[in-house]
């Protein structure tokens, strides 16, 4: 029960789905398949043009976790903690279209992603955020001080 709740909540927090990356935008409208260069061109996923879309943050990284924006798919490199990938690009077989059947506005990357709700967000830091740097010292400290009195305790 606890696991399935925590799962549930989880998912209220990330939007999570398949789109057409063209630039920094995927578009999240899914209309269909088509061939919109020809049946010997192969099938490709259409998207509509002017249907939802979600920005993607590709901003690069000063060494700082300053660079998430909630709200968009991330995808950058955190120096020195790796990537930071939001997505994952499946395919190179996407359009985007007025219309299913209309012609191809532009072709792109089939991707899956998934990002934070902005009302899921915290814009302003949790007080604790600002002191965990003390929770390693602290830990330190406490841990040689109930070490030494054990120490204490069985010679006594």
């Amino acid at each position: 029960m606890g696991l399935f709740l925590a799962l549930s909540l989880n998912s209220k927090a990330q939007t999570t789905g398949y789109g057409c990356l063209i630039g920094s935008v995927v578009y999240t409208n899914y209309l269909g398949t088509n061939y919109p260069y020809g049946p010997f061109n192969g099938s490709y996923k259409v998207y509509k043009s002017t249907g939802a879309t979600v920005q993607v943050n590709t901003n690069g990284n000063n060494g700082t976790a300053e660079n998430y924006i909630c709200g968009r798919i991330n995808y950058y490199y955190w120096y020195p903690y790796g990537f930071r990938q939001e997505m994952t690009i499946l395919s190179y077989d996407c359009v985007i279209e007025a219309s299913l059947g209309s012609p191809a506005i532009n072709s792109g990357s089939y991707v899956s992603y998934s990002y934070n709700n902005p009302s899921k967000c915290s814009s302003v830091p949790t007080p604790i955020d600002g002191y965990l740097w003390l929770l390693v010292p602290f830990t330190a400290m406490a841990s040689s001080h109930f070490l030494r009195k054990r120490r204490l305790s069985t010679y006594l």
